[in-house]
């Protein structure tokens, strides 16, 4: 299978490194379908709040609480990008 064809069936990456094990321990980066029918992605940590553009964590209130802004904030539209982002922002 070739990166692309995997990347289309995946539904979430798991990202672990040593320097988070003492805060985070993990971090996941995973495909949700907002009404919409598009397809998002989003970085979770083990409390399942949610990482923001701006590298820092916001609890994630239940669907009919999430405002157009929150959404903007917190979702990306493709999971290299969400990936790179996490990277990026946890310092792996």
């Amino acid at each position: 299978m070739t990166d692309a064809e995997l990347l289309a069936i995946a539904s979430a990456f798991d990202i672990r490194a040593p320097s988070l094990q003492k805060t985070i321990g993990m971090v996941r980066v995973a495909s949700i379908y907002p009404r919409d029918g598009s397809r998002q992605w989003i970085i979770q940590n083990r409390g399942g709040d949610v990482l923001n553009r701006d590298g820092e964590w916001e609890y994630q209130p239940m669907p009919s609480s999430r405002t157009d802004e929150f959404l903007a904030r917190t979702r990306w539209s493709d999971a290299r990008a969400a990936i790179a982002f996490a990277r990026t922002a946890l310092k792996l």
